[in-house]
């Protein structure tokens, strides 16, 4: 049996996405994803930095903005940076949960940055 691991989150978006491509070429996109757990003083948001790649990605950028009601189902990764332990997801999928996007599709931009896949965002 191989070794992998793969985790599900459901959450919201906390910023518009990031589109961008890899040093190959490859469309890239990163965004962060809140998920709320517990009730009253005990609840509590931990963030998740997530990846998308290839056509994924351009319709990730394409179709969610800040807010947007997101499920997630990818490969953790944990990094350090600063110091600091940073949990990231691969996202091999992704799709709306809860109902409809909260805006209407965006544009791509016109010139797309290349995105360093060793800094958390």
């Amino acid at each position: 049996m191989p070794n992998f691991a793969n985790v599900t989150i459901a959450g919201h978006l906390g910023s518009d996405p990031e589109l961008g491509s890899t040093a190959k070429g490859t469309d890239a996109c990163k965004f962060s994803v809140a998920v709320n757990t517990g009730f009253g003083d005990n609840k509590k948001t931990t963030w998740y930095s997530v990846r998308v790649y290839g056509k994924r990605a351009a319709s990730a950028a394409e179709h969610l903005s800040k807010g947007s009601a997101v499920l997630i189902n990818g490969e953790p990764e944990l990094n350090e940076y600063n110091g600091k332990t940073y949990l990231n997801v691969t996202a091999n999928s992704w799709s709306f949960a809860g109902g409809k996007p909260q805006a209407a599709p965006k544009s791509a931009p016109s010139s797309a940055p290349t995105l360093d896949d060793d800094l958390p965002f």
